[in-house]
């Protein structure tokens, strides 16, 4: 099963939203959520991240 990063990995937009998508991603965790619904709480709840074509390709390459 796939899992996300839990926020502190991540740029919460506050401590309120950490905590919220923290439990969104307990939630996942014990099969109470999908993926696709996290994903969800990951765009309501963290920053977004900018990524450059650069970073595109390096990651792509650790594949």
């Amino acid at each position: 099963m796939k899992t996300a990063l839990p926020a502190s990995e991540k740029n919460a937009a506050s401590p309120l939203l950490a905590a919220l998508h923290d439990i969104a991603t307990d939630l996942h965790k014990a099969g109470f959520m999908d993926l696709r619904s996290l994903r969800e709480y990951d765009a309501l709840c963290l920053d977004d991240e900018v990524v450059e074509a650069e970073d595109i390709l390096t990651r792509r390459s650790q594949l």
